[in-house]
Order: structure tokens, then C-alpha cells, then sequence
């Protein structure tokens, strides 16, 4: 089975975490809001809209916890990657695979500085998705071009 890390659980890492998990894939988050951490311990991932789906996942704001992962992804907000590359770094083994989708310019240039560069994979992605309950609930939800008809 393939293990994924995402790094932040906001909108965007928690909607696409939440898939992975509803998927079977073994996710685990990495996430430095402890209230956050609670209430995805607590109740799993969701993601609410046309396709809903929801998961339950590993979840802690220590990297060593969650040990080495095959696919690392980056949620944080840019001015935030240094930081949380640098927490993350017990989630890389030997082949993990380093990927953004973040918005904003220089994501990469950083995670080069902390991670292999040869290993590190930038793209975009399309979707969008915002926190629609209080972070007690960790719900995302994400809007689909179904939702928009």
C-alpha cells in the first residue's frame, strides 16, 4: 500500500487527504494546529459536496510520529514552507517522492534546500476547496463543477 504525508490539514490538504484515505491509500498528516490534530484524531477527514467522501487517517504535529512516507505533499501557505520542510523531514525516507501544490511563487526553491531536489515534483492543481466547519468538525468542502450547476 502506498503511504502519502500531507503537510497541512487546511482546505486543500485536508480535502485531498480525505480522498486518499477514502481511496485505502495509509495517509498520514502532519499538522501543527493542536486543535486541528484533536479533532482529525477524533473524527477523520471529510470532505462534503457533490462527491462527498471522508477517511480516517494518522494524524500528528510531530514528523517522527508518522515515520518516512512514499508520496510527502506540501498544503501549507507559502510563507510557511521553510518551517514546515523543515518539521517534515522525519517523513522523508530514501525514496520519497517531495511534491507542492501550492499557491504562490518559490515553494519549490525552498523544499530544494531542504529535500533532494531530483526527488521533488511541482504542479498545480485545479480544485478548490475551503474549511466549511469549525476546525473542530475538519470538514473541507470541496466544490465541483456539479456543485456549480
Amino acid at each position: 500500500m502506498t503511504s502519502v504525508g500531507i503537510v497541512g490539514a487546511g482546505a486543500m490538504g485536508g480535502m485531498v487527504g480525505a480522498r486518499l484515505a477514502a481511496a485505502s491509500m495509509d495517509v498520514r498528516v502532519l499538522e501543527v494546529a493542536p486543535e486541528l490534530v484533536d479533532a482529525i484524531r477524533e473524527r477523520g477527514l471529510a470532505v462534503e459536496g457533490a462527491e462527498p467522501v471522508s477517511g480516517r487517517v494518522r494524524v500528528s504535529a510531530a514528523a517522527a510520529e508518522l515515520g518516512p512516507v512514499d508520496v510527502l505533499f506540501f498544503f501549507v501557505k507559502a510563507h510557511h514552507t521553510t518551517s514546515a520542510a523543515r518539521s517534515a523531514r522525519a517523513l522523508c525516507g530514501p525514496s520519497t517522492v517531495v511534491a507542492t501544490l501550492q499557491n504562490g511563487w518559490g515553494s519549490a526553491d525552498v523544499l530544494a534546500d531542504v529535500f533532494d531536489g531530483a526527488r521533488l515534483v511541482v504542479g498545480v492543481t485545479y480544485h478548490s476547496a475551503t474549511v466549511s466547519a469549525p476546525v473542530s468538525k475538519s470538514i473541507s468542502r470541496f466544490i465541483s463543477r456539479r456543485d456549480l450547476r
